[in-house]
């Protein structure tokens, strides 16, 4: 039994077409914290949804009846989940897991993202466990790129405060397809790998490129720090998420993201497979649909959903 942690992200959503392309697929289980969501329309897999929350330890221990596999791949941009990933390890433990898969961020010394920092306690704590793991260190996913520049290019300007830095970014769909190899072949090996782009982007090449896409000229307007705080804390956010998204700037402006490599592209075992962020950006910027991108409901920008979610 496979147990996944979260499928409302994007990630979890492409693991499970991973998984479904898979002949004599074993059974899948995902955990929901009870809100109203639709799978993925798979052609074999027939997952089962349980209902727990991971920081509850006794609704997480029935979770884990039977699963031999665990996914770890919830995205922590909004929310600590240290403690819940704390439950997972040692609910694995109790129940004899065999194999953990930990989805994390790519690292480098000093890192300002706060995500980065606790991804990295976790890492040591499944290394300390006693269980078999892989752990993937991703740059950032291409898919998340418009939860910081939105769907759309409002009065042709793209603003954040990212500087001059550049990203590596990785495609969601080849991480997954490299987790679904992994969890077929269950031959953990206690490695890290460094799963990113051999091509980095500054979010001017990225202005460049939709200009290109839209055929009239869009600008990046890198803002200041205080600003972007200022503007997220007139929508009455919490400072704690303030903090965390604003540390992710600096990340990038300190160039932390800025990782290129070949692992990825080796562990797909392709040539070219690798999509062009050209490709990723049409795809977002161009559909018929307002479709989700990170989140399970429909999202214009990262202010849409903030200003949803912490709105009184």
């Amino acid at each position: 039994m496979i147990l996944i942690t979260d499928i409302t992200n994007c990630l979890g959503n492409d693991l499970l077409f991973a998984l479904d392309e898979k002949e004599n697929m074993g059974p899948i289980r995902v955990i929901s914290d009870g809100k109203q969501y639709t799978l993925p329309d798979c052609r074999r897999l027939k997952p089962e949804i349980f209902t727990a929350s991971l920081f509850d330890m006794p609704s997480l221990d029935k979770a884990f009846k039977d699963a031999d596999q665990l996914v770890i791949c919830n995205s922590n941009f909004l929310q600590d989940y240290r403690p819940a990933y704390t439950n997972l390890v040692r609910c694995a433990q109790e129940a004899g897991v065999g194999h953990i898969i930990f989805v994390s961020t790519l690292f480098r010394s000093g890192a300002s993202s706060r995500m980065v920092r606790e991804d990295r306690e976790i890492e040591n704590l499944i290394k300390y466990s006693g269980i078999p793991y892989t752990i993937l260190r991703t740059n950032m996913l291409m898919e998340y790129l418009p939860f910081f520049i939105g769907t759309t290019v409002e009065n042709e300007h793209i603003y954040y405060p990212g500087g001059n830095g550049r990203v590596g970014f990785v495609s969601s769909k080849d991480v997954a397809k490299v987790i679904s190899e992994l969890l077929m072949e269950n031959k953990p090996a206690n490695k890290v790998y460094t799963l990113t782009h051999e091509i980095s982007y500054s979010f001017e090449d990225i202005a460049d490129k939709l200009s290109r896409q839209t055929g009239c000229k869009i600008i990046y307007e890198p803002i200041a720090l205080d600003i972007y705080e200022e503007a997220l804390l007139d929508m009455n956010l919490p400072i704690y998420v303030v903090k965390r998204l604003s540390s992710v700037a600096v990340a990038i402006t300190r160039n932390e993201f800025d990782q290129t490599g070949y692992t990825l592209q080796k562990m797909l075992n392709k040539e070219n497979s690798l999509p062009k962020l050209k490709s990723g950006i049409k795809s977002w910027f161009f559909r018929k649909e307002p479709e989700p991108l990170e989140w399970s409901r429909s999202l214009t920008s990262l202010s849409d959903y903030l200003r949803q979610t912490y709105s009184a």
